[in-house]
């Protein structure tokens, strides 16, 4: 039987056999992430014994290659990386598109949707709908807004000159991000991606996470396949903030993939960032010097040691902010979106700000 996810060969095989065992458990969905990672294992495998047969340990395929069969492999090697299977040509964007400005990375990114502050989530939220079986389990406390991946977004939504998606992940290191990038990017939306913005790190530095030079290797992969995949986006940099390690320990206990984490031990990985993002000629929003050199109080930006506070949620936003205003990307300044008739309609109004005129030059 075909391939539900286009594989061929090896992979096939593997493919349906995972499915197969995953046909029988409830858990079915919330396997998909092993099951990627066990196909991209198995391709890894070929591609090594590939790579001896050719004698071409020193050529990496590139990272479109996740789901290639053996053929495609193999023609690869044959003809020193020449060869590859023709890419599918990505969707036309529509012409009236709103551009799209992502955030990678991890619940530091994924949390920076919260929208409202914990007492405000206490006394107002707990008891509605949104949110409310988290709230309710956590005493209204989840919510440490606002966040700073809402703060842009309401910049720019406010303007109506850009989208601005979150795609953090709880847990997301650069190893993960690295295998899933591909999946992640075809997960967007058809508009034109202006800036993706990475932060990662924090995961990777903490034990059982990732070495920090496979961390090097990994931004640079990343970097590399954002290039390659939007191409037109200006990609950004973030190195990790600091941990108040005093204070995170009791949050966890100590135990789990959240411990060892500290300042020092993040240090390197912060290097790390900085050094990527110098060779990959790509911004870097140098957050941890910036908590550290630019707030006298940088531990109290925090509500547990390591996740962002309302503070450190609104100084992440200002920095990301003006990163992303250095890019070109000033929500003040770039064409507003309007749809046509909308667009036409606006003529006729007032126009103090100059928005409609920016409007018009679409």
């Amino acid at each position: 039987s075909p391939s539900p996810f286009g594989f061929a060969g090896p992979l096939a095989t593997a493919e349906r056999s995972l499915l197969d065992s995953l046909a029988h458990s409830a858990l079915a969905m919330s396997s998909l992430p092993l099951l990627l990672e066990q196909l991209a294992s198995a391709q890894r495998a070929v591609v090594e014994a590939l790579s001896s047969e050719y004698f071409c340990e020193d050529l990496e395929p590139p990272s479109c290659a996740f789901g290639w069969g053996e053929e495609a492999l193999r023609d690869y090697f044959e003809t020193g990386g020449e060869s590859a299977p023709p890419k599918a040509a990505p969707a036309a964007p529509a012409a009236d598109a709103r551009p799209v400005i992502v955030c990678l990375g991890d619940s530091l990114t994924e949390f920076g949707s919260h929208v409202v502050g914990p007492k405000f989530a206490d006394a107002t939220l707990k008891n509605t709908p949104l949110a409310s079986e988290v709230l309710r389990a956590t005493d209204g406390n989840e919510e440490h807004g606002p966040g700073w991946v809402a703060l842009l977004a309401r910049d720019y939504q406010w303007r109506t000159t850009a989208d601005v998606l979150n795609r953090g992940f709880s847990g997301m290191t650069s190893r993960l991000l690295r295998a899933d990038l591909a999946s992640i990017v075809a997960s967007l939306p058809s508009a034109p991606v202006a800036a993706v913005v990475v932060t990662l790190g924090a995961n990777d530095a903490a034990e059982g996470g990732v070495p920090r030079d496979e961390f090097r290797q990994n931004l640079d992969a990343i970097c590399g396949a954002l290039k390659e995949l939007l191409p037109s986006a200006a990609v950004l940099l973030a190195t990790p903030p600091p941990i108040n390690h005093q204070v995170w320990p009791a949050t966890t206990g100590g135990k789990g993939f959240g411990g060892g984490r500290s300042l020092e031990r993040l240090k390197p990985y912060a290097e790390a960032v900085r050094q990527a993002a110098a060779g990959a000629g790509v911004r870097c929003v140098d957050l941890q010097a910036d908590f550290t050199t630019r707030l006298m109080h940088w531990a109290d930006t925090t509500h547990d040691g390591f996740h962002l506070a309302t503070k450190g949620n609104v100084f992440v936003y200002r920095q990301v902010g003006e990163a992303l205003r250095s890019a070109g990307l000033n929500p003040s300044s770039m064409p507003t979106h309007r749809p046509p008739a909308l667009a036409a309609a606006v003529e006729l109004l007032d126009d103090r700000d100059g928005r409609y005129a920016r409007c018009r030059k679409r």
